[in-house]
């Protein structure tokens, strides 16, 4: 019974920190047809961003991390402006680019701040016992911030008029701007929670991980991989997606092996991409 109770606790929270990396991948993806290769390096831009502000300017953690989000957010909607609206409707050119980004933006953190490793202190000290497994306390906040995050933005995607409007450009870009919706303020928009998401993700993981300038591969393979399984561009997908790669994940390296985690989401990707391409929901927000 414990090892069935860690497998729920411990995949609860992979499938929690998989949601919160993939959630921007998905939204940018299903509203302006842009693939960002640049995601993970929000994700790594949050948890230095943090780092700084908590260690250098003296900013008490929770403000500091909300205040990288936000700066990672305007870092993204620049990117956006400056960089893919020129060359939108090209993928291959969106690919190539973002990729560079990445590349770009990492051996620039390591310039600035060097190859060592560095940690962020944890949101709630301590750890408490649930369904026979051991979860830090911070692990819990993880968890519960993730459920306000997916709460937030469904209430934004099907209560207010922006929500509707991102639907309506999603559908048909055309179609939206006759009923006077402008798709490049969508973008703009979608691109900014996209990249405040991501940067939120990598400043609340990153207490469970060492902050690299490298930190950024494994989270865009695992977001890509939950996006392809969900089904590309569907947000509900990609929630259900992430939740259920966590658990096996969880599974297979409590009775496998651990090692076995890094190569297992590998072959889920390519028998979803011979078996069922659409992924899970198939492409809708």
């Amino acid at each position: 019974m414990d090892l069935i109770g860690q497998i729920i606790v411990f995949g609860t929270f992979k499938g929690c920190m998989y949601a919160l990396i993939a959630i921007g991948l998905t939204l940018i993806f299903a509203v302006a047809g842009v693939l960002n290769l640049a995601h993970g390096s929000f994700f790594m831009l949050g948890a230095y961003i943090s780092y700084s502000l908590i260690n250098s300017w003296h900013i008490p953690m929770v403000p500091a991390i909300l205040l990288s989000a936000f700066i990672v957010g305007i870092i993204g909607v620049l990117m956006d402006i400056f960089l893919i609206r020129p060359m939108r409707g090209s993928h291959s050119y969106v690919l190539v680019l973002t990729m560079a980004v990445a590349f770009a933006v990492q051996e620039i953190t390591i310039i600035i701040c060097g190859l060592q490793g560095r940690n962020l202190p944890h949101l709630i000290e301590g750890s408490t016992q649930v369904l026979g497994a051991t979860v830090s306390w911070h692990q819990i906040a993880v968890m519960v911030i993730t459920l306000i995050v997916l709460v937030v933005l469904w209430l934004i995607l099907t209560k207010t008029k922006y929500g509707v409007a991102a639907l309506a450009v999603s559908m048909d870009k055309t179609g939206a701007r006759f009923v006077g919706v402008e798709p490049e303020k969508i973008f703009i928009l979608v691109m900014f929670v996209s990249a405040f998401i991501a940067a939120l993700a990598g400043a609340i993981i990153a207490p469970v991980l060492s902050i690299t300038p490298t930190m950024w591969d494994m989270p865009l393979i695992k977001a890509f991989v939950v996006v392809v399984i969900g089904g590309l561009g569907s947000v509900l997908g990609s929630v259900l997606a992430a939740f259920l790669l966590g658990w096996v994940e969880t599974f297979v390296g409590f009775v496998i092996s651990p090692n076995a985690t890094g190569i297992l989401s590998l072959v889920i990707l390519i028998g979803f991409l011979l078996f069922r391409p659409s992924g899970i929901l198939g492409r809708r927000l």
